[in-house]
C-alpha cells in the first residue's frame, strides 16, 4: 500500500534538487580523501584536480557544497567558477575579485643636458587565465569550484579550446606560487 502526502506548507509540486543538502550524509571516505588532499596541498605549495562524478541526482552538487563548508572556507579561500573563467582572462579575474590590466606602459626618458629622448614600450599585463591566477594573494590556499564541469566538452574544437586546456593543466600540475586545487563535478562521462 502506497500513501501520497500533501503538505499544505508547501507550494511547490517538486523537491528542488540544487545546491545543499539539507540533511547531508555519507561519502565519508570522499570527504576524508579531499581533507588529505588538502593538507598535503598546503604542505607542498602544489596542485591539483579532484573530480566528482556521477549520474544526474546522485547528489554531486550537494557534495561539492558540503566539500565547500565553512571549515574549509576558513582554511582556504574559496571560489565559485564558471566557464567563460576558464579561457577568459577578463572574467576570472572578476570571478576572483582581482583587477585586471590589459596592458602596461613603460616611459623611460634620458636627458642629456639639450637632447632628450623618451621611450614608450606596451606589453600585455594579463593576457592568460593563468597569469591572472598567479597574481591571486593568498595567504592560504585556493580551491575553484566548477559545477556541471562536463560542459568543458562544448570548448572541443573552437578557438577557446587551447586557453581552456591550458589553464587546466596549470591547476592542474600546480604552477602557481600558491596551493591551488579545482574541485570539479559533472556527469560519468566528464574525466
Amino acid at each position: 500500500m502506497s500513501e501520497i502526502i500533501h503538505s499544505s506548507d508547501s507550494s511547490l509540486d517538486s523537491i528542488p534538487d540544487r545546491g545543499p543538502a539539507r540533511y547531508f550524509h555519507g561519502r565519508k571516505k570522499i570527504l576524508r580523501n579531499f581533507k588529505e588532499l588538502l593538507r598535503y596541498a598546503s604542505q607542498n605549495t602544489w596542485g591539483t584536480t579532484f573530480l566528482i562524478q556521477g549520474a544526474p541526482g546522485v547528489g554531486k552538487t550537494a557534495l561539492l557544497e558540503e566539500m565547500a563548508s565553512d571549515d574549509l572556507e576558513s582554511q582556504w579561500d574559496v571560489i565559485d567558477l564558471r566557464l567563460a573563467d576558464l579561457y577568459n582572462p577578463v572574467h576570472m579575474a572578476q570571478t576572483i575579485g582581482e583587477s585586471y590590466v590589459t596592458r602596461k606602459e613603460t616611459i623611460t626618458a634620458v636627458d642629456a643636458r639639450l637632447l632628450s629622448k623618451e621611450h614608450v614600450k606596451e606589453f600585455a599585463e594579463d593576457s592568460s587565465v593563468a597569469q591572472v591566477l598567479r597574481k591571486i594573494e593568498s595567504d592560504q590556499g585556493i580551491v575553484l569550484i566548477l559545477d556541471e564541469a562536463q560542459r568543458i566538452d562544448a570548448f572541443s574544437g573552437t578557438s577557446n579550446e587551447i586557453p581552456v586546456m591550458d589553464t587546466l593543466d596549470t591547476l592542474h600540475n600546480g604552477r602557481l606560487p600558491h596551493p591551488i586545487i579545482l574541485l570539479a563535478a559533472g556527469l560519468g562521462t566528464t574525466m
